[in-house]
This record gives C-alpha cells, structure tokens and sequence, in this order.
C-alpha cells in the first residue's frame, strides 16, 4: 500500500505520520498518552501508537470492564499485549483487586512493565509467560502488527516459557478470565480447569481462521464451556447480549463472553438479554 494511500485512509494523517517518524527515531519513547485513569508511554508498538495518534479512542473491552468491574475483584488478562486493558481493570478494581497480566512477548512485556512503573499500579503482576496446557518452552512467531504476534507449533520463532494458568494462578475465585491468543485458546482451556471453574465471566476470541491455523474447530471452545456449566454470548449495543448457538458460532468473527450465572452478570452490569435462553 503506498504512503499516500494509507495517510489518506487515516482520521489524523500528520499525527500518523509523525508517529511513524518518531518510532523509527526511537524518540517515540519521550512521549506518553493520557487515558482514563491511567497513562501509557510511547514505545514502539503499533496500540501504542495508534493511542498516541489518537488518544480519546475507546477500545470497546475498556468499556466492557467499566460496566463489568468492581473494586476488590479479581481479573487474568491472558495475550496482554502493552497493558491497556491490565492498566485500566487496575484502576477499576482498586487496591483490594488483583491483575494478572500474561504476554509471551518479551518486548511488550516489557512495555507492560514500563506503564506499570509509569503509573506506580501495585496490584498487577506481570508474567512473560505463553499460557498453555502444560509447562516447558514453545515457541512464538513475532508479527509485524504485534497484536498478531501468535505462538507456533514448529521450533521457529522465539523460544518462550510457557505453563497453564493452573499452576500460576492461585485457587481463588475469578471475577474475569480474558483470553486473547489468536486462537490458541484451545491449549488455554487445557491448562485452565481449575481456574475456569473459579472464573465468572470468560471472555475469548472466537475467529474460525485462527482455530483452523492450529487445525482444530471454534465449536471446541465452545463446548468446552458449554460443558463446564457457562452460557455463551456476544456483545451488542447498548449494553445488550445475545445468546449464541454452537451451530452459528462457525459464521462468528469476535469475541464471546462465557458466562457462569446470567442473574447474577444482570445485577451487577444492568446489561439486557433480548434473546436469552
């Protein structure tokens, strides 16, 4: 694509292109973007950057955790990235909560480690861990658009530690499990029984072109679910859910919230079910 085809396709082309500039100078790192609640720093990526080009952009998970979460809970953010959701669930949870934050990517791990210390946020832990089923080295294919950064099933890539969410986390009730791995949630799953049965709300991506690269079906995921007692549903407008059927989930390109008592997710979001079961 060229240079003038892409500046033309952007809301602030001069703010774009200088934040392109300022990455390839390294000076990106002098700046820091302002976000409800907390601040991130510039570094060379590309959500930093397009915070920064942009920062009164909302991603649509903050606002699902600014109607979702309380203080005291408890949330694991798995595929973590630079921290954005980790920084402002910490905000939303407060002293008595607790983050835990998992990116297998060494450098934005470290990127999640430099907001946090940016925001001197005590209550998030930060692991530089793949999440999977069983503990032991893999590797992790790095993506140019580092939101796409996955890890590969060959020994091509980066070697990383992985281990399943059972053996780091402790067993404690779990207000939100959120899991964003381009689609090797299947593995996730394995390696988080227990945590799952502690967990309220799981929120995963569900792309059938990521489960297929690792040649398994999203109808899995969802049965895993299914049968550990959740209700499966995605989001819509207006603080709506709509029930998804396992027999549509092929056709569905998003995230999906699981949850464990719809009751209890009403009472405590006032959110609307319109098609419930």
């Amino acid at each position: 694509m060229s240079l003038i085809k892409t500046l033309s396709e952007q809301k602030y082309p001069v703010r774009f292109l200088l934040s392109r500039i300022l990455m390839r100078t390294g000076l990106c790192k002098l700046f820091t973007v302002q976000r409800n609640g907390y601040k991130i720093r510039f570094n060379p990526s590309g959500i930093s950057a397009q915070l920064w080009v942009d920062p009164a952009r909302m991603r649509w998970e903050e606002r699902f955790l600014e109607d979702y979460l309380k203080l005291g809970d408890r949330i694991i953010d798995v595929g973590a990235n630079i921290g954005t959701l980790s920084l402002r669930a910490s905000t939303l949870v407060g002293a008595e909560g607790e983050v835990f934050s998992f990116e297998a990517n060494p450098t934005l791990c470290e990127f999640i480690k430099d907001n946090q210390t940016l925001n001197q946020f005590t209550n998030i832990k930060v692991y530089n861990l793949a999440v999977a089923d069983s503990s032991g080295t893999i590797y992790f294919a790095l993506n140019k658009s580092d939101d796409r950064s996955r890890v590969h099933l060959s020994d091509q890539g980066i070697a990383v530690e992985k281990q399943p969410l059972d053996r780091v986390i402790p067993d404690v009730p779990i207000d939100l499990l959120k899991i964003d791995v381009e689609g090797y949630e299947k593995w996730v799953f394995q390696g988080a029984e227990k945590t799952i049965q502690n967990s309220q709300v799981v929120m995963f991506e569900s792309i059938p072109a990521n489960t297929e690269h690792y040649q398994y079906s999203v109808r899995e995921n969802f049965q895993f679910l299914l049968d550990r007692g959740f209700q499966i549903f995605k989001l819509g407008a207006n603080k709506t859910m709509y029930s998804v059927d396992i027999d549509q989930v092929s056709q569905y390109n998003g995230d999906l919230f699981a949850l464990r008592n719809v009751e209890s997710f009403i009472a405590r979001t006032g959110y609307r079910f319109p098609n419930a079961l």
